[in-house]
């Protein structure tokens, strides 16, 4: 008796729900007062035990209101109780995997403005040691950016960090002064193809830098966000030409 009711308890299942059914599995089929009189239990806490179980489903009542009586199922009951319960695991580790995998691969987005501002991505991508690549790239960008971008190239090539870029049109001279650099490509696009967004992908992070009188920069942060940018990239760089 003590066994089952030890069992019991590490389902879960409390300790006069506990006694209850081990009182009915030795006894048979009792009433509440029967249980009563073989558990020492009040009669209230008996028919609060008894409900709890009956919704287990591990104790059925027979009879009507005044010759109601009780039995407990079979122990082999508690094989059908595990099962329900490993599904029920179960089902919960599939909605943790879920909702963790949701919140990995959620982005986050800030907004900033101002040259300053693109001088911190480009301070934050010489800490991160990762790859970088660029498009839609104004000719104009070197000026507005001044003389800190040239730094940051010469820091990158230092750290051996490579970086891809890609220009919009007329802008042959710096594809070839970027060219001649270690650890750096560039090529140029048709006018077609010119953007007034540049966009910078640095390992999990974008960035895009729409060209106002005030920079605007837009940065997204999240590999799954990250992934369609380096492919679409690909893309444009297959139709990009080399200036040498």
């Amino acid at each position: 008796m003590e066994k089952i009711k030890e069992f019991l308890i590490s389902l879960g299942i409390g300790k006069n729900e506990s006694e209850v059914y081990a009182a009915l599995t030795m006894y048979g089929t009792s009433s509440v007062l029967e249980i009563s009189r073989k558990t020492n239990l009040h009669r209230s806490n008996i028919y609060d035990s008894l409900n709890e179980l009956i919704r287990r489903g591990i104790v059925f009542k027979e009879g009507d209101s005044k010759t109601q009586k009780f039995t407990a199922r079979e122990p082999e009951t508690f094989m059908n109780y595990l099962k329900q319960k490993e599904a029920e695991l179960a089902g919960l580790i599939k909605e943790h995997h879920s909702k963790a995998s949701e919140k990995k691969y959620t982005a986050t987005i800030k907004m900033t403005k101002g040259i300053f501002a693109i001088r911190e991505i480009l301070e934050e991508m010489l800490k991160t040691n990762r790859r970088i690549f660029v498009y839609g790239i104004p000719k104009e960008t070197p000026d507005k950016i001044g003389p800190i971008l040239n730094d940051f190239h010469k820091d990158r090539v230092k750290k051996k960090i490579p970086m891809w870029h890609i220009y919009n049109s007329h802008a042959e001279d710096r594809v070839k002064w970027l060219n001649k650099m270690k650890y750096t490509e560039a090529r140029i696009l048709p006018s077609k193809y010119d953007s007034t967004v540049t966009t910078i992908i640095n390992g999990d992070k974008i960035h895009l830098i729409f060209w106002d009188k005030e920079p605007t920069v837009i940065q997204i942060n999240g590999e799954n966000a990250a992934n369609p940018y380096k492919n679409y990239f690909e893309i444009l760089w297959s139709r990009a030409k080399s200036v040498s």
